[in-house]
């Protein structure tokens, strides 16, 4: 079993990490709306480590852990016109940051549900779950982006 501790540890780790390498990856990639979705995730993981360092106080004090806290804010969409905004060289290579960031987010959510199914208590269960769901909507945020490149790339290949 993980206990809650730990996995908040790892969580902590993990979302420092994913902040620090996504401000990183938004200083390389020029299309807007990768900029843009690097930000906001940037922007969430932080968010998210500032909640796991608090509910870790939390425990350290003998309290509960508050996962109703926990909240993301949802990510305004790019416009369209926005994905002409890039060459092809930038929409290439952006398209493969953003591929990464992809993959970096499916272990998370992956390891959020590794710690729900080791988690013993009901809060520490909900926290997980929640933590998984937001997962998922990084996930989907990142899909939209990836599509939004790959069609503006087809555009500017048949310009």
């Amino acid at each position: 079993m993980l206990s809650l501790v730990k996995a908040l540890k790892l969580a902590e780790s993990l979302e420092k990490s994913r902040a620090k390498i996504y401000k990183k990856y938004m200083k390389a990639v020029k299309f807007p709306a990768g900029k843009k979705v690097l930000h906001f995730l940037a922007k969430a993981e932080e968010s998210h480590l500032k909640f796991l360092k608090s509910q870790s106080k939390r425990l350290e004090k003998g309290e509960r852990v508050l996962y109703s806290r926990l909240h993301q804010p949802e990510i305004v969409f790019p416009l369209a016109e926005d994905s002409l905004k890039s060459s092809i060289e930038n929409i290439s290579s952006d398209i493969g940051i953003i591929k990464i960031v992809l993959e970096l987010e499916k272990y998370d959510e992956k390891f959020y549900e590794y710690a729900y199914a080791q988690s013993q208590s009901p809060e520490s269960k909900k926290l997980f779950k929640k933590m998984s769901r937001i997962e998922e909507k990084h996930l989907k945020a990142i899909n939209n982006v990836i599509k939004l490149a790959e069609k503006s790339q087809k555009i500017t290949l048949q310009s």
